[in-house]
């Protein structure tokens, strides 16, 4: 309740200072593997390749986001497994968004009550509450202090299947200060550009007009430095509206499409863009991105009228590779 009020106060500061991942995680499975070993649940690591291993950030508060999650999937899991999965997304030379997850095999949450979990005393449901205890505030806490930290919290869930829950925080690269960095250093050096090239022919890229429908604060501030990197003349909008509106004022050469956004998705929106070309003329390459990679999901992309899909997080590698192979082969810089 303390950190809450805090949180609320605006009275909570988070500290900046080098930590071990990996570590952390250990640590923290370590301590939640006895209750859950009570319960006959293993609890499951996988951190990808790409996951730098020291990062800078507050450490106590990234435990602390895990911790109240997987906390709250040993409590409402009564059989099977949890897994925490971890993967880097969209990155720079000093700073990453970590995307991680937190799958169980419990009793899952009420669809009625999914899109309120995250808030202050709401309990997902009477009847598991008596049986399995609450949430109280971990969720509320957890979802404050990912926003604080640049990121973004959702969940699915299945009544009786289990749930997963979903975070995003944007931390900073540390090197390693201990005595052998080589494999940290080694995940956060660049693509070479022959690499990149053998992959996109990228003096044909220069001078792209792009157009980026993303209504994440800290996914808009990467994407927007990778591609104009990578010398994209990208424009940013947030809903799928407002990239209609762009498509209708302004000309673009390719348009890189969330597929989650408030007001208009993104799928309705290339919808309705596609109606719109059918009457006037013309196609402009739409690719999807989305942070969901269920099975279906690509096909209805495409059947939206998308030309082309990448989850999330998404690797500059594979979006450049997506964007040559979208656009015309007579694109060229203005």
């Amino acid at each position: 309740i303390l950190d809450f009020s805090k949180i609320e106060a605006g009275k909570l500061d988070l500290s900046r200072e080098p930590f071990d991942l990996r570590a952390l995680l250990d640590q923290l499975v370590k301590t939640l593997s006895v209750p859950a070993a009570n319960k006959g649940i293993a609890i499951t690591t996988l951190v990808a390749d790409d996951v730098p291993r020291y990062f800078l950030g507050d450490p106590m508060r990234v435990r602390q986001v895990f911790t109240n999650l997987v906390g709250n999937a040993v409590k409402f899991t009564a059989q099977g497994a949890i897994t925490i999965t971890v993967a880097a997304g969209e990155r720079t030379h000093d700073e990453v968004v970590l995307h991680a997850t937190v799958s169980d095999t419990g009793i899952g949450i009420d669809p009625v009550k999914l899109s309120s979990i995250f808030d202050a005393f709401v309990q997902g449901d009477t009847s598991t509450t008596r049986q399995f205890g609450g949430t109280g505030l971990g969720l509320s806490i957890s979802a404050r202090l990912v926003h604080m930290m640049g990121g973004d919290i959702w969940a699915e869930s299945a009544l009786g299947q289990g749930s997963s829950f979903h975070f995003s925080m944007l931390l900073g690269i540390a090197q390693d200060l201990h005595s052998n960095g080589k494999n940290a250093m080694d995940t956060m050096q660049p693509i070479p550009d022959s690499t990149l090239r053998q992959a996109v022919p990228l003096p044909s890229l220069q001078g792209v007009r792009i157009l980026l429908a993303e209504d994440n604060a800290v996914n808009q501030k990467l994407a927007l430095r990778l591609l104009s990197k990578h010398g994209f003349d990208v424009a940013v909008v947030s809903t799928g509206q407002q990239a209609l509106d762009a498509l209708a004022n302004d000309r673009f050469d390719l348009v890189l499409m969330d597929v989650q956004m408030p007001e208009l998705d993104g799928l309705e929106a290339t919808r309705r863009l596609r109606q719109r070309e059918r009457d006037a003329g013309g196609h402009i390459p739409v690719i999807a991105m989305t942070a969901h990679a269920m099975m279906g999901d690509r096909e209805r992309c495409l059947a939206a009228g998308m030309d082309g899909y990448v989850t999330k997080p998404i690797q500059i590698e594979t979006l450049l590779a997506t964007i040559g192979d979208s656009l015309p082969s007579t694109t060229a810089a203005p």
